[in-house]
This record gives structure tokens, C-alpha cells and sequence, in this order.
């Protein structure tokens, strides 16, 4: 609709900036305000919805559309739209910004009386062309003193200088917020950069499918459980199903027209695998749509994954192999969130160790038996031989059946504490079972995840014991 600034995500070298300054990133969503010819204001978003054009929220915004400003009919400013409550001071909520937004505006109107009112932040000035980003906040500045209520409508906060954009850079971090823009005062605005220093990870992303919520006796409910989310390449990267109220999971489920194909954002942990870890719907984008991308340890455990089913390998044995056991306790928890189920099918009999250990017990007891006489200065018969091989096989095929019985029991003990029900948190292992629950005995490789929140994670257990719930 309109071009805004240039934005660039990157760590930001305060050195190589002219004059920098620095604005908190806010929590909201990213919109234009048009002054019509009369001085009436209009808000139109930023993103086009999924009919293709942009959205326009002015009726649902009476406290932002009730001054008009004749003087700066024309003019066209990007703003941040940004609920915090009754107060000005109180914490951005994402998720409420988007509710009310998404609303029919008596509706929208009603929710505000009761929670407070939608406020408009100005980011930048469209329309008419400036010099400088110091041009436009002196320009801004004078905008909302015209409109005479900064409680609903004010320019950007800026921190000028280096030593306060690191101040703000640092106090931001500490605080938990989203992050910081950090730009040039002077340098022209035809090149000038908005660097986005970010704090929290966010991904902009496309609903693909909304999935129906069900109550704790599996009855389906009339709302939404979580969305299935697709990123820029239209790779499915997660299910979010936390951050919604109880009355937007209703509206999305009863306006699916309104949701499918509709961009929103997602707080998320780094992905694993290229799927976000505990997702949490946070409300409008912000920009373009974002590629979720995989990390090189990911790929190395997609690919074990895959060969362990290719050759037919039990996949309770990948618990035990040194690439999945010298992962970072964060790490473990999402490979069994990601492959956990792998854990409840049914364990293959290795018979191809029982014929390595024929084979080797054989040629074992006849290399033996040689030697033997050979030290001795006897001859060797050919039945001596023979007899020889066929005990060396005898006794190298048991062990090996006596192993890869010992094995598959051990296999099977993993895949029925992982479809227990009883078992409810993940639990990495051993010493002795805390509720005499022992698949495979003291198991020196892991430790019990003491203290872990389990309300996303799904009931398996990566070996041994669990915790009754």
C-alpha cells in the first residue's frame, strides 16, 4: 500500500552507524494512518489480508479518529498499534491487540471500554518526503502535539548517542522485551537502515490449518485447539497452541475463512529438526514471512533417524547412541518431542547378530583349535577342524541370540513406559526406578530431569523410568 522504512535484522555495529538512535521494538501491530482531505484519520494495516487488500480498523479505533487535523491533511505515517490496559505504562499484550483488531468494531469498542483503549505510536512519516529520521521525530513531535492526547497518540521514544543506544540495547535484554531499532539521526533517508536488534525470537508465519480443541474426555469443543503454521516455504513448522484466550479460540473457530492462509506471529524456542520449539501465538506480523531453518546438529539426527529405520535397527536404540546422548539436556527433550513416537514401535530381533556371532564363533574356534596344535607340534585333522568350527559356532550363536533377546526385551521395556499413560514426565534416566519401574536397570548414560515443566511435552520417556502423575 505504502513504502515503509528499510528494516535489516542483524547485530548491530554501533561504530559504523552516523549519529545513532534507538526506539524499544514494540509488541503491537504495524499500521498506516492516512489524514483524509477533511483531516480525518485512517487506519489501514500494514499486510494485506486474505481477500488481498488491506484490512482497515478505523471504526474499531473511535479514540484515534475523533480529533481530525486538517493541517496535515495528505500526510501519511506508520505507527504502531499497542494495547497496555488502562494505562499508558502498563505491558504491551500482543495477543489482546490482535483480538480487538480482529473484532467487529461494536465489539471491538465494548472490549476496550471494559480492558482500555487501542493507542497509535508513531514510527515514521510516509508522506510528505523528509530528509532525515531526525526531520520526521521533530515532525511527529508536532503531529501529536496537534492531536493534544499522548496518552492515545505520540511520536516514538528515542534514545540519542551511543553510549545511551547500548544503555538501551542492554536494559531491554534484562528486562525480557522484544528488542531494539537502532537508525541514523541524519544520515539520508533515501539509504538510511532501521537495524533490528531483537532480544526475544519471533517468526512471521502463514495458518495453514486450524485444529479443533477437545476437553479432558476427548468430547470436541467449539473452538480452536492450535493452528498448524506454515513459513516462507510453505513447510508445516509448528502447531501453536498456546497464547490464545478462550474467546479468540472460539472466534477462530467459528470464522475459519478469517484464519486460513492468514500471517501471524510466533514466539518460539530455535527450532530443532526445522520445527519451533513451544510455540505461543503472539498476533500480528511484523514483516515478511520468515524461512524456519534447520542447524547442522539437526540434520545430523534427522539423518540418524532415517538410517536407523532404513537398516531396520530398533528405534529405541538411537537412545543410546553417543550422537543422541551427548546432546545438552535442552536438546534431548526436543528430539523425543519430535521423535518420541518412533519409541512406541514395535522393536525389530537383530538375527543378523546371532549370524555375526556364528560366523565369528567358527572361524573363532577353528583359528583357536589351529593354534593349539600348533604350538603343540601336532598335526591337525580335517574332523578336528570341523569340530572346532561347528562348537566355535555353537557358542558364538548362543551368546549372540542370548544378546539380542537380552536386547529386544530391553526394547520392548522402553516401548511400554513410553505408551504408559501412567508415565508422565520425561525422565532421561537412572540409578534405581522411582516407582519400581526399571526397563533397562541402572543405565549410566543419563540423569533424571528434576524440576521440568511438562504441560507441552507428550508422555513418552526417553529410557528408563518415569514419575507417576
Amino acid at each position: 500500500m505504502y513504502d515503509r522504512a528499510k528494516y535489516k535484522e542483524d547485530d548491530t555495529d554501533l561504530s559504523k552507524i552516523q549519529d545513532p538512535a534507538a526506539s524499544v521494538k514494540h509488541d503491537g501491530a504495524n499500521f498506516f494512518m492516512v489524514v483524509g482531505p477533511q483531516g480525518n484519520l485512517r487506519f489501514f494495516s500494514r499486510r494485506k489480508g486474505v481477500k488481498g487488500n488491506f484490512p482497515e480498523r478505523t471504526a474499531q479505533l473511535p479514540q484515534l479518529t475523533q480529533t481530525p487535523l486538517p493541517q496535515y491533511a495528505g500526510n501519511v505515517y506508520n505507527v504502531e498499534l499497542v494495547h497496555t490496559g488502562h494505562s499508558s505504562l502498563g505491558k504491551e499484550d500482543h495477543p489482546k491487540l490482535s483480538g480487538i483488531l480482529n473484532s467487529l468494531p461494536a465489539k471491538s469498542i465494548q472490549t476496550q471500554q471494559e480492558e482500555g483503549p487501542v493507542r497509535a505510536i508513531m514510527l515514521n512519516v510516509i508522506s510528505p518526503k523528509m530528509n532525515t529520521y531526525g526531520d520526521k521525530l521533530q515532525h511527529m513531535k508536532e503531529v501529536s502535539q496537534a492531536f493534544n492526547k499522548p496518552e492515545i497518540l505520540k511520536p516514538i521514544s528515542v534514545k540519542i548517542g551511543r553510549d545511551n543506544v547500548k544503555d538501551l540495547i542492554d536494559s531491554t535484554k534484562k528486562m525480557g522485551q522484544e528488542g531494539v531499532i537502532v537508525t541514523s539521526l541524519t544520515t539520508p533517508e533515501d539509504v538510511n537502515v532501521r537495524h533490528k536488534v531483537k532480544h526475544v525470537n519471533t517468526w512471521n508465519l502463514k495458518v495453514k490449518r486450524i485444529n479443533q480443541e477437545f476437553d479432558i474426555s476427548g468430547n470436541p469443543k467449539q473452538s480452536a485447539g492450535s493452528l498448524t503454521v506454515v513459513d516462507s516455504t510453505g513447510r508445516e513448522v509448528a502447531d501453536v497452541g498456546t497464547g490464545f484466550s478462550r474467546k479468540l479460540r472460539e472466534e477462530i473457530f467459528s470464522n475459519p475463512h478469517k484464519w486460513i492462509n492468514k500471517e501471524i506471529q510466533v514466539k518460539a524456542r530455535n527450532p530443532s529438526r526445522r520445527k519451533l520449539l513451544a510455540p505461543v501465538y503472539n498476533g500480528e506480523p511484523d514483516g515478511s514471512m520468515d524461512k524456519v531453518a534447520a542447524t547442522l546438529e539437526d540434520q545430523l539426527l534427522s539423518n540418524l533417524v532415517s538410517r536407523y529405520q532404513n537398516k531396520g535397527i530398533s528405534p529405541q536404540k538411537i537412545l543410546d547412541n553417543p550422537l543422541f546422548q551427548q546432546l545438552p539436556l535442552e536438546k534431548k527433550v526436543a528430539f523425543i518431542e519430535q521423535y518420541g513416537p518412533i519409541t512406541t514401535q514395535k522393536p525389530n530381533f537383530d538375527y543378523g547378530n546371532i549370524g555375526t556371532g556364528v560366523v565369528g564363533g567358527g572361524i573363532g574356534g577353528a583359528i583357536a583349535t589351529t593354534l593349539y596344535h600348533s604350538l603343540k607340534g601336532g598335526r591337525i585333522t580335517l574332523p578336528e577342524v570341523g569340530g572346532a568350527l561347528i562348537s566355535g559356532a555353537m557358542i558364538g550363536g548362543t551368546g549372540a541370540l542370548i544378546s539380542s533377546i537380552r536386547d529386544r526385551m530391553r526394547d520392548n521395556s522402553i516401548r511400554e513406559a513410553a505408551t504408559d499413560s501412567s508415565v508422565n514426565a520425561l525422565v532421561t534416566a537412572t540409578g534405581t526406578s522411582p516407582v519400581n519401574k526399571s526397563p533397562f536397570g541402572v543405565n549410566k548414560y543419563l540423569r533424571t530431569l528434576e524440576g521440568m515443566v511438562d504441560t507441552h511435552v507428550p508422555n513418552i520417556v526417553t529410557s528408563a523410568y518415569g514419575t507417576q502423575g
